[in-house]
């Protein structure tokens, strides 16, 4: 009976049962951070893809771009203003929602802080209305998927065309995208399309 005693009260042990009950603690706490790692809320994203192509005057595709477009702080902007009220933040209070195509010589890559065409073409080449703008409702997998498609004369807009972008006005307004790409040299017999595609979608598990 003294062994028995002298080992319950040894430092070892005692030290013992008091750390035992921490580590089971500890091993819960971490259990459950895992769990709400491995739930995290959901997230939606605003993103797309611009595809250009160019067809000759006898009809036949010379050649086709498609790259992923940048959105830029702009275009986020005017997107929440057009959704909810009472707040501005792009500073115009009269938003208009975006329908309109431009296209440029400009190669800089774009960057959240652009706000147009790097390099206007000028004369006739003017920004064009896709009359029309059509798309797909979410189902809640795919999320909702938009569309803005336009033909560019080459009689209007000729050259070598290396840019393009998304606006929600024919003259001012605001940009919603904009991407370079390898250039496409249009001659006065050719049609250049320009076709933008926006996905909404919940990113979340």
């Amino acid at each position: 009976m003294i062994v028995i005693y002298q080992f319950y009260n040894s430092n070892i042990v005692r030290k013992l049962l008091f750390t035992i009950p921490l580590i089971a603690v500890f091993f819960i706490l971490l259990t459950e951070a895992i769990e709400i790692e491995d739930n995290p809320a959901e997230t939606t994203s605003f993103k797309g893809v611009i595809t250009a192509w160019l067809v000759n005057e006898e009809g036949v595709t010379e050649a086709y771009r498609q790259t992923p477009n940048l959105v830029v702080t702009l275009g986020e902007n005017t997107v929440s203003d057009l959704i909810f009220p009472d707040i501005n933040f792009n500073a115009n209070a009269t938003d208009s929602k975006y329908d309109v195509l431009h296209i440029g010589t400009g190669s800089t890559a774009p960057v959240d802080a652009n706000t147009g065409i790097e390099t206007l073409i000028g004369g006739s080449c003017l920004r064009l209305r896709d009359a029309t703008v059509t798309g797909t409702a979410s189902t809640g997998g795919n999320g909702a998927e938009i569309m803005i498609q336009v033909d560019f004369l080459g009689n209007n807009c000729p050259g070598t065309i290396t840019e393009a972008a998304a606006f929600n006005d024919l003259f001012d307004g605001e940009i919603l995208a904009r991407q370079t790409f390898a250039g496409l040299a249009v001659g006065a017999g050719d049609t250049l399309t320009v076709q933008y595609n926006f996905t909404i979608n919940d990113d979340g598990i």
